[in-house]
């Protein structure tokens, strides 16, 4: 256990420093290995630090996107943001972010991924919460494909209610939560859900905020709805 802890954080620390080492990683071909570990380990820890690897193996293109497609790991992750352990949701949520950032190549896969990323919407954990929120906003950063998925399951109303920062002590997530509603409301499902929820009055009380990221964020949203 302790040389597969090594091995990964190492892995995680090439992958989360250079696009440089994605070809080195690609040749090592441990992509079966890491489906293993993620399918079968009863280690949290390992787990946890398998998604994490998987999110930096996607941090800076869709280099990985095909072979961790093509070797069930993607669907691996999707299962891990269910996991019992905290810590294994939280960086399978950061991993579904960075699988569908750069690329819509994997949005047929990761719709399975928007029931599991509501939920952690809710997670204690500011950090599950705002990887959560970022995730669920770059299921339609590429394309609008995923947009009436997003409408249907009420994602858009999940992230409305995490954008509040009366349920967001450090402010950080539901900031997060904000700026994907901006990304969601590009496309007319999404913004059909947001224009009947009201919304709109609460958003004109966000742009007064004195936080300024918060005052951008909520223009953005609101621009794009009455766009």
């Amino acid at each position: 256990p302790g040389l597969i802890a090594d091995t990964l954080i190492i892995m995680s620390m090439l992958a989360r420093g250079s696009k440089d080492y994605y070809g080195a990683i690609h040749k090592a071909d441990a992509y079966q290995h890491l489906l293993q570990l993620l399918q079968s380990s009863d280690d949290p820890m390992v787990r946890a630090r398998v998604c994490n690897l998987v999110g930096n193996m996607c941090r800076h293109s869709d280099f990985f996107y095909a072979p961790l497609q093509k070797n069930g790991i993607i669907a691996e992750v999707i299962r891990c943001a269910s996991d019992k352990d905290p810590n294994t949701r939280k960086f399978a949520c950061f991993a579904l972010g960075n699988a569908a950032f750069h690329s819509p190549d994997l949005y047929d896969t990761l719709q399975d991924a928007i029931g599991a990323l509501i939920a952690c919407l809710s997670e204690p954990v500011d950090k599950t919460r705002s990887n959560a929120a970022g995730a669920l906003g770059n299921l339609v950063r590429n394309s609008e494909q995923l947009a009436p998925a997003l409408a249907k399951t009420k994602a858009v109303d999940a992230l409305i209610k995490a954008s509040d920062p009366k349920f967001d002590a450090a402010g950080s997530s539901s900031r997060v939560a904000l700026y994907s509603l901006g990304t969601v409301v590009a496309y007319a499902p999404c913004k059909e859900v947001l224009k009947k929820s009201g919304f709109e009055a609460r958003l004109k009380e966000l742009v007064k905020s004195k936080d300024k990221t918060t005052t951008k964020y909520a223009t953005r949203v609101l621009d794009r709805m009455r766009g």
